[in-house]
């Protein structure tokens, strides 16, 4: 029947891509413009927040450290009971944290003032009226920290910490502090374009260039712990530290203007010039090539359920003249083709497994080789801080092997069991800071002594700080002499604040000595030893330790004792 002029399909494709090219266009430009800049705008924000807390967070890490460090000192008085220790006090805090302190000090109750390295004052000097001074005194109970000021030696901008210091019969001695100069504090944690402020404004250090015709005071009226400002043609992302400092970010419009615009700008180009390019590509296609090659697929097809032969000689980029050829002429080949293809692949993948597990094999005994040399030089350092106050050596290996063997019992995760069995015998690396002579006296330790000696665990979590995987070593150090029932040091903590590896090194420190001969003592057998941890003497109690790990004692008691005698003295 008659039909009347039929359009192909591909000019009616044709006609309607160009008359709604122009608007889709423009709709998606628009709002890919739109989007794409919210994005953007979010991520690039984000990321200078990012920057911001962290210079922020180390910057106030190191003003907290030293808090720390200074209300540490000001509880030990008796290191600063006379003026020789109190200068070789200042000398050895000036070496230890070089670039971090300048002129650590200390201001006496009758005016007299001590830093290191020595400054001669003027006659007219007194500690007593400076404001570090008195801040300290107005705060006996906490550290303080005083705001920027000129340094009167360096001439540089300075924070400083201090701690009033009162003796063992409460009696104020007086006052000790640190100068931090901002300058030296900050020079490798800021970034180009960051700088510190005070609350007035002043900037008292900075990395890059920095314009200073600009109030920066206007910076420090929010609330706010982290924001941003605008002032004239720039923006600064602003985060509140500790001391009355600010840490800043400066931005530029036209640096914005670029990160957030020029990648949509490119982007949204991109698509427009993409679609005109396949707009134009599609309709030629659908011009030359759909109408005829269908007609002769269908006349092929025809000729091939006669035959059982499909020959179509034709050339198109159509998808669906291509499908029909495949699905009816090639399916049989295309079938036996990805066949031989996956054959030939799954040898391939096979030879290539068999390649990589030899080569999984080759890292893994590397890593064993590895594994073997880090835990040799770890007991070789350990035996070196053992040749101090112990000469077999043995102790670290005994130290070594129960400590794992209490982890075991305990069912720790076994991660957790190797760390504690490589570093427990870094226990006492904060010996290293102590005089020989104190860790071989064989009488008893006066007071002041056995003060020093305590420090090793403070001094042995300071070598091992600083790296994430070392944190099990770190614990070991600094908490082996906390005692389960809050009574012993640093810092008294009880029952489950102590750290689980400090725990078991620290039952197995005490059994090791009361079973090892000192020149201050004699050596008992396995079973005192059980006897004493069980049921405790003058100096050991069973408040001291885990019942758990007292349970182990009490179950294992002969495996212990051989564990023990395979390294004994």
């Amino acid at each position: 029947m008659p039909t009347g002029h039929k359009k192909s399909v591909g000019e009616i494709i044709k006609k309607n891509i160009r008359k709604t090219l122009f608007l889709t266009s423009i709709l998606l430009f628009s709002l890919s413009s739109l989007l794409l800049s919210i994005f953007e705008w979010e991520i690039y924000k984000k990321g200078e927040e990012i920057k911001v807390r962290q210079i922020e967070n180390i910057w106030s890490s190191n003003i907290l450290s030293m808090l720390r460090l200074c209300n540490l000192l000001s509880k030990q008085p008796e290191l600063l009971s006379s003026e020789e220790r109190i200068r070789k006090l200042l000398e050895r805090i000036y070496i230890d944290y070089e670039g971090l302190i300048s002129y650590p000090a200390f201001g006496t109750v009758d005016g007299k003032m001590l830093t290191y390295p020595y400054y001669d004052y003027p006659p007219e000097y007194d500690p007593r009226e400076r404001p570090w001074y008195n801040e300290a005194v107005k705060n006996p109970q906490k550290p303080v920290i005083i705001k920027p000021f000129l340094h009167g030696i360096l001439k540089e901008p300075t924070l400083a910490v201090a701690k009033a210091v009162y003796d063992s019969n409460n009696n104020f001695i007086g006052v000790i502090g640190f100068d931090l100069v901002a300058s030296k504090v900050s020079e490798k944690i800021l970034i180009e374009g960051s700088f510190i402020i005070d609350e007035k404004g002043n900037i008292l250090a900075k990395k890059g260039y920095i314009k200073q015709n600009i109030d920066f005071s206007l910076l420090t009226n929010e609330d706010r712990d982290l924001y941003v400002k605008y002032i004239k043609t720039r923006y600064f992302t602003v985060k509140k530290s500790v001391g009355g400092t600010y840490v800043v970010v400066e931005h530029s419009f036209l640096n914005y203007i670029l990160a957030i615009f020029l990648p949509t700008l490119l982007f949204t180009s991109f698509l427009v010039l993409v679609g005109l390019i396949m707009s134009e590509r599609l309709a030629l296609l659908l011009d030359t090539n759909i109408s005829k090659p269908i007609q002769e697929i269908a006349t092929k097809t025809k000729d091939y359920l006669l035959t059982g032969v499909f020959d179509v000689d034709i050339e198109s980029e159509v998808y669906e003249v291509c499908l029909l050829k495949k699905e009816i002429g090639e399916m049989v080949y295309t079938i036996s083709s990805q066949l031989r293809e996956l054959k030939n692949g799954y040898g391939k993948m096979e030879l290539l497994n068999s390649q990589l597990e030899e080569k999984i094999d080759l890292i893994r005994d590397k890593d064993r080789q590895i594994e073997d040399t880090y835990r040799f030089l770890t007991e070789r350092l350990a035996m070196v801080v053992e040749a101090f106050d112990e000469p077999t050596g043995m102790h670290v290996k005994r130290v070594r092997i129960l400590s794992k063997f209490f982890a075991e019992q305990l069912g720790l995760p076994f991660d957790l069991i190797s760390q504690i069995e490589l570093y427990a015998p870094l226990h006492d690396i904060g010996k290293l800071h102590i005089p020989k002579d104190i860790l071989v006296k064989p009488g008893r330790l006066t007071q002041e002594e056995f003060d020093l000696v305590k420090l090793h665990t403070v001094w042995g979590a300071q070598l091992l700080s600083g790296e994430d995987r070392l944190k099990v070593a770190y614990n070991i150090a600094l908490y082996h002499h906390e005692k389960y029932d809050g009574t012993g040091y640093p810092y008294g903590l009880k029952g489950e604040e102590i750290p689980i590896e400090a725990q078991i090194v620290a039952i197995v420190d005490v059994y090791d000595a009361l079973r090892s001969e000192r020149p201050y003592k004699r050596a008992v057998s396995h079973e005192e030893a059980v006897k004493i941890i069980l049921e405790g003497d003058e100096r050991t109690k069973p408040s001291h330790f885990s019942p758990k790990l007292l349970e182990i004692m009490k179950e294992y008691s002969d495996d212990i004792d051989r564990l023990w005698n395979m390294f004994g003295d």
